[in-house]
């Protein structure tokens, strides 16, 4: 008797979109290196934090400015559900740091309001 193979974790077809996941990825985040749902929910530029290498102004109510920092962009929030149907879909990504994207987890209805989920 022939010995069975062992069931494949992960389809072909999926295993290439893995693939080529990585490669998007990869220039997502090259592009877009600030994490953009804090860019969104605190109504910044994009181009003027990358301008300014992550460092924009504030000022408090109390008429105080001072420079705050867009934490650096180290994974892909996937706004759109199935994640495995739009899982190389660039128009549904939102480049985000690992606090924000648990934001967008715990706070759906407003991550919803802001545009961040779908």
């Amino acid at each position: 008797m022939k010995p069975r193979k062992p069931i494949r974790r992960v389809s072909n077809k999926y295993a290439a979109a893995q693939r080529r996941y990585g490669i998007l990825r990869k220039e997502y985040l090259e592009k877009h290196p600030f994490c953009q749902i804090y860019i969104r929910r605190f109504n910044l530029d994009e181009s003027d934090v990358i301008a300014h290498n992550g460092v924009y102004e504030e000022t408090t109510p109390s008429g105080f400015t001072h420079w705050k920092h867009v934490p650096l962009a180290i994974e892909i929030h996937h706004s759109k559900s199935p994640k495995k149907t739009y899982l190389n879909d660039v128009s549904t990504w939102f480049a985000a740091c690992r606090e924000q994207h648990n934001w967008v987890k715990d706070n759906q209805s407003q991550a919803r309001l802001q545009g961040v989920l779908i």
